[in-house]
């Protein structure tokens, strides 16, 4: 049978570690970029419906100069394609976008 609020909990647990995972990468990244003395300002957000779309709301919002987001080789044939998120974020921004390996 089929348990909603069981459903319900195991999201936000699946959310809350994803979190915690990228927090803990962003620490990692925002002391390479200290050591630089790069200015970067991290945010985390959690299960938004497109991420392309709040990528760039998010950069419009703050006025952001450049985004730079990460692409994903998946397979020979692929590697010559960029990611949907990644191709989303080029398609819509307000602003550069650096698309990184």
């Amino acid at each position: 049978a089929f348990v909603p609020v069981r459903s319900s909990l195991l999201f936000r647990e699946y959310y809350s570690e994803q979190e915690k995972a990228a927090l803990k990468w962003i620490d990692k990244v925002m002391s390479l970029a200290k050591s630089r003395v790069v200015d970067a300002k991290p945010d985390v957000r959690v299960a938004a419906p497109s991420v392309a779309e709040e990528i760039v709301s998010y950069a419009g919002k703050k006025n952001v100069d450049l985004i730079v987001v990460g692409n994903r080789g998946l397979g020979s044939f692929r590697k010559l394609l960029i990611g949907s998120v990644s191709s989303g974020v080029i398609t819509h921004a307000h602003c550069p976008v650096l698309v990184v390996r």
